[in-house]
């Protein structure tokens, strides 16, 4: 009984983060493809229905409409063809927090609980390429050194890099950047300023990319610019 009760709160818990993460995406966005603007208000509406609705029953109905969305908005955005998927957190992390400054016990292990980026804060961690130099934030502070770091490319489209952990709260991790709501690539990242990439690879404990992921991110990146290399090992360890 005890465990089916923590299964009940974790499924709840997910499915709340991800509702507030879907506002979070899909309120000021507007795409340029008419059905994918259609599809993302459909989340946008399911996710505040998932917050208001005291049903457990409901919740997890949204919650699978929700799940299904997603994928057929990735499959909607032209820029974004034959994606794989998008990534959801994987099971054993889907008991994540916003606060970061306390702690779970779980497993009878105290854990610290993994912080979230707020969008305002995500913005600064937006890397974009032009005219051959990488800039990033809202200020679009160009790139001046070569950089390694966690990074993700969002529901968006846009890529966000972990560029400067010592600026990061501890236990920064590939979940952070969109509160544990799903993305369309996890993973490490080597970048130059002028967007030549010298490391690339599918790291991630919370998303666990596939080789299909892994392939995709190649031809993205490639499609935005960026000098990817065609030796790439696919190395997850």
């Amino acid at each position: 009984m005890r465990h089916l009760v923590i299964l009940v709160f974790l499924i709840l818990q997910s499915s709340l983060v991800q509702a507030l993460v879907c506002q979070d995406i899909f309120s000021n966005t507007v795409y340029t493809n008419f059905e994918a603007n259609t599809v993302a208000q459909e989340i946008l509406g399911m996710s505040r229905k998932i917050i208001e609705t005291p049903s457990v029953l409901q919740k997890s109905i949204l919650q699978f409409k929700i799940n299904r969305k997603s994928k057929k908005l990735a499959k909607l955005l032209e820029e974004l063809k034959n994606h794989a998927g998008p990534l959801f957190v994987v099971p054993d992390f889907t008991g994540e927090f916003y606060w970061e400054t306390t702690v779970a016990i779980r497993r009878g292990v105290v854990k610290t609980r993994t912080p979230y980026l707020t969008a305002s804060r995500r913005e600064d961690m937006r890397f974009e390429l032009s005219d051959q130099q990488v800039s990033y934030g809202k200020d679009e502070v160009l790139l001046q050194k070569d950089i390694m770091g966690d990074f993700v490319i969002g529901m968006d489209g846009e890529i966000y890099i972990a560029h400067n952990r010592s600026e990061l709260p501890h236990h920064f991790r590939h979940s952070s950047f969109f509160a544990g709501g799903p993305v369309l690539f996890a993973g490490v990242i080597g970048l130059k300023p002028d967007g030549t990439i010298t490391h690339l690879s599918r790291k991630s404990g919370h998303y666990q990319p596939s080789v299909a992921h892994f392939a995709w991110v190649q031809v993205y990146l490639k499609s935005l610019g960026y000098g990817v290399p065609d030796n790439l090992v696919d190395r997850i360890d």
